[in-house]
């Protein structure tokens, strides 16, 4: 998928200096659209160099994107890719800055809320050729809608990780405990395990991060209620919206470090890689994370459903993300940034 979008990045033109048979893509083709495919299949080689900016800080992402670039510049040997890495939190400040001074790369990934900024600020080019190419039903339609405006796709999934509730089953067991079903059960059964130097369940609170919303709107999508309102407004007086407030307080003053505070996505899922946190939401990642912190906890790590607020509730899905790519596009067709 990504020698795809490589290839769709040079023949759309937003390629730093991106040619096709020695012919330079039309900067301003129908707005960003991809140069005919005719041009491509007739043989003609790509050149040009291509600016990728990812976050894929962790091992096994950091090294298949490299290995994924890697391969299609030996194939391409006309082709030139510069892959530069930044934390999530740093790339934000990256991309903003840059739109005002044109250092953008031609390739990005992007949170979904960074991707809408972009496509406000006119930075993005539409890549709906490329998803087709791929096959439009390869991708999850929410996924795909993400980055839509019209008709109009302006990212392409790369991943998704559909959150669950992590466990214990060794602390479970010695303490002769069940994997809790409800939440008042899974506050029961952390503060039972708060204790021998391990939190029952850490609370992320970090302003640099999603975290504390993530928690709060797991608790209350699992009463059929929302953090939003119809208008799409922010709902954080609803009672089911207070009870979750008070719900992961005493989580916090009960069960928790208290520098989770302060706590980000890392510091949080840290802790249980570790093996000093009992319960945990989060993606398949903590698979990894644990077994490159604490191989011989591996064996008791496990996944289950979201608890409910009561026990007979029907069992339903957390939280699902899409982490997209997006290709930007170039200074001299971009219109002033400067409200972004």
């Amino acid at each position: 998928m990504l020698a795809a979008a490589l290839s769709a990045t040079l023949l759309a033109g937003c390629g730093s200096s991106g040619t096709v048979s020695g012919t330079t893509a039309a900067k301003d083709t129908a707005a960003g659209q991809s140069v005919s495919q005719d041009t491509a299949a007739a043989g003609g080689e790509l050149s040009g160099d291509i600016t990728f900016w990812h976050s894929f800080t962790q091992g096994p992402r950091l090294e298949t994107i490299q290995k994924a670039a890697d391969k299609f510049m030996a194939e391409n040997p006309g082709v030139k890719i510069n892959i530069e890495t930044f934390s999530w939190n740093d790339f934000y400040t990256k991309w903003t800055t840059g739109l005002g001074s044109g250092n953008v790369p031609d390739m990005s990934t992007a949170l979904p809320a960074q991707v809408a900024e972009m496509i406000d600020a006119d930075a993005l080019l539409p890549i709906n050729d490329l998803i087709d190419g791929i096959g439009r039903d390869k991708f999850a339609e929410a996924a795909i809608s993400e980055g839509t405006v019209g008709d109009n796709n302006y990212s392409l999934p790369l991943y998704r990780h559909a959150h669950v509730m992590w466990i214990r089953k060794d602390l479970l067991e010695q303490n002769g405990l069940e994997v809790p079903k409800t939440w008042d059960e899974l506050y029961d059964t952390a503060k039972a395990l708060t204790k021998d130097g391990v939190y029952g369940l850490s609370f992320p609170c970090g302003t640099n991060d999603f975290q504390a919303t993530f928690f709060l709107d797991f608790y209350v999508r699992s009463g059929g209620g929302s953090l939003l309102t119809d208008d799409l407004k922010a709902n954080l007086t609803s009672d089911l919206a207070i009870d979750g407030i008070n719900y992961w307080l005493k989580v916090y003053n009960d069960c928790s470090p208290k520098d989770s505070i302060n706590f980000d996505v890392l510091d949080q899922a840290t802790l249980y890689y570790q093996g000093k946190t009992a319960f945990d939401f989060n993606s398949g990642f903590q698979i990894s994370g644990v077994a490159a912190n604490s191989p011989d906890l591996l064996q008791y790590v496990d996944c289950y459903p979201i608890p409910k607020i009561h026990a007979d509730d029907p069992d339903q899905g957390i939280m699902t993300t899409n982490t997209p790519w997006s290709c930007g596009k170039p200074p001299s067709i971009r219109r002033s940034a400067r409200h972004l």
